[in-house]
């Protein structure tokens, strides 16, 4: 295949190629990241928050909510 159309050049072609190929990508990947953004932010919250650190033992147990409340006092 040949490019001889008047005034474009091969970087123009390779340039719209890429910024054709990145907006199908960021399309594809942002709304997936959101999701991620949003477990990475229950997880901060389990892990600084003001259950931390029984939250996050939590999370990984299965305890339930409140069982580690009067332990955090003592």
């Amino acid at each position: 295949m040949r490019w001889d159309y008047p005034g474009v050049t091969t970087a123009t072609i390779y340039a719209e190629f890429a910024a054709a190929a990145l907006t199908a990508y960021e399309e594809a990947l942002f709304p997936r990241g959101e999701s991620e953004a949003a477990d990475a932010y229950l997880i901060l919250e389990l892990r600084l928050g003001d259950r931390a650190p029984f939250g996050f033992i939590d999370f990984f147990t299965g305890s339930l909510e409140g069982e580690h409340e009067g332990a955090a006092q003592s």
